[in-house]
């Protein structure tokens, strides 16, 4: 059956805690990702009579949250004090259904999006690193 999206979240870790607390991002429009995808490592020898392959490390991608600004919003500051962090930080997206997708990710971009008669918004750009852990509902 169909999960509708409504109430789908996205949460940033604080670093803080055990177990580490989170903070739900509010604002956000929509999310793409994870697009986890797996290298090819080629193994074509002379004596191969087709072309032969490994699969190689899985790389989880990025992902991508589109949202609306909000300057007094204290977990958008923080976020955008990630952009200058050396290490990554605990995320979670909570869909409807008991889905839970966790990860650890760098903060790559935060750019804002103003436009004649339009909200402030921003797409907040998320590197994955490491794996990914699902949590599906039972």
């Amino acid at each position: 059956m169909a999960i509708h999206t409504k109430g789908t979240k996205l949460l940033r870790g604080t670093g803080t805690g055990s177990p580490e607390s989170f903070q739900q991002v509010m604002t956000i429009k929509s999310v793409s990702g994870p697009n986890p995808t797996r290298t090819e490592v080629d193994v074509t020898t002379l004596a191969s009579t087709a072309k032969e392959f490994l699969l190689g490390l899985k790389d989880n991608g990025e992902m991508s949250f589109p949202g609306l600004f909000e300057g007094d919003d204290l977990v958008q500051q923080a976020i955008i004090e990630d952009l200058g962090a050396d290490a990554p930080s605990n995320w979670r997206v909570e869909i409807p259904d008991g889905t839970k997708i966790a990860f650890s990710a760098y903060v790559k971009s935060f750019p804002l999006e103003m436009s004649a008669d339009a909200a402030v918004g921003f797409t907040l750009g998320l590197r994955l690193t490491g794996d990914i852990t699902w949590t599906f509902p039972s």
